[in-house]
């Protein structure tokens, strides 16, 4: 029989093997390099692009450009420039 705390570490493992593998597709994959347009977001999610250059790849600034789309809901954001201190 398993002890319900075997049963707690394990899912907890896998949980955190899911949130290692999602952290380092990010790193991985990087979507916000400058010259790519993202179409169609919503501006709630402009603070997860902001945390995903400045805080998880650790860059210093960026320079974005934001237009609001025909829809009035959505809007269009540019990552022109990025710069990380060495």
């Amino acid at each position: 029989m398993i002890r319900g705390s075997e049963t707690n570490r394990k899912i907890k493992d896998i949980e955190m093997a899911k949130l290692v593998q999602e952290f380092a597709e990010k790193i991985e994959h990087d979507p916000y390099q400058p010259g790519i347009t993202h179409p169609e977001i919503y501006p709630d999610d402009l603070q997860e692009v902001v945390e995903d250059v400045l805080f998880l790849r650790n860059f210093e600034e960026m320079t974005i450009k934001v237009s609001k789309n025909p829809d009035g809901r959505s809007i269009q954001v540019e990552v022109l420039n990025r710069r990380m201190n060495k």
